[in-house]
């Protein structure tokens, strides 16, 4: 076999391999482009609103209990998200409890904050929650008195995520997500 012969072979072998690897990645082009029209069309039918909701009945009675929520410097004590990230750093605005009352915080997983926006001693305490990069959402904390030392407390966040079709396949699993801690969160008030 002659050197210009070797020359033409590996010339036609690499046009081959060349035409394989083109009709290879369009292949996977188009599959991968036909997976997000398909995601795209289910967002459609996916809810854009959410709802987290946790309970637990706890031996306290129910004004302590409002007392520990309504003030937001106390959730330092009882929020779940503060005992996870050792690093958050809190600051506040206006008064510390009631109506007004508002608690910013940056910590490893971003900056947020609660904004408390009605406030019924010792029944509930109503919030606006809301996390960098998302719509705000709102949030209540209900006191249930049973007797005068038990208290079934109910802790809930709703919120809605628009058109979005990233943010509709979040609101699914927003439960699995916050639902988590805020068991952890009733678990430490109830200490």
């Amino acid at each position: 076999m002659t050197v210009p012969e070797r020359s033409r072979r590996a010339r036609h072998f690499y046009i081959i391999l060349n035409t394989f690897k083109m009709k290879t990645f369009k292949r996977i082009l188009i599959g991968f482009l036909g997976l997000l029209g398909i995601l795209f069309v289910i967002s459609m039918f996916l809810p854009s609103t959410f709802k987290v909701e946790r309970s637990l009945t706890i031996n306290k009675p129910a004004d302590s209990l409002f007392n520990q929520v309504n003030n937001l410097k106390n959730w330092e004590n009882w929020d779940p998200w503060q005992k996870k990230d050792s690093t958050m750093v809190n600051s506040y605005l206006g008064p510390i409890e009631g109506m007004g009352a508002t608690h910013m915080w940056t910590g490893k997983d971003g900056k947020g904050n609660i904004t408390i926006l009605q406030s019924i001693s010792p029944d509930i305490v109503i919030y606006q929650l809301q996390f960098e990069g998302f719509d705000p959402m709102q949030s209540r904390i209900e006191f249930d008195a049973q007797t005068d030392s038990i208290t079934n407390v109910k802790w809930t966040t709703e919120g809605d995520m628009g058109n979005n079709p990233i943010k509709k396949y979040f609101a699914l699993m927003m439960d699995n997500m916050m639902g988590p801690d805020y068991e952890s969160g009733l678990k430490n008030l109830a200490k």
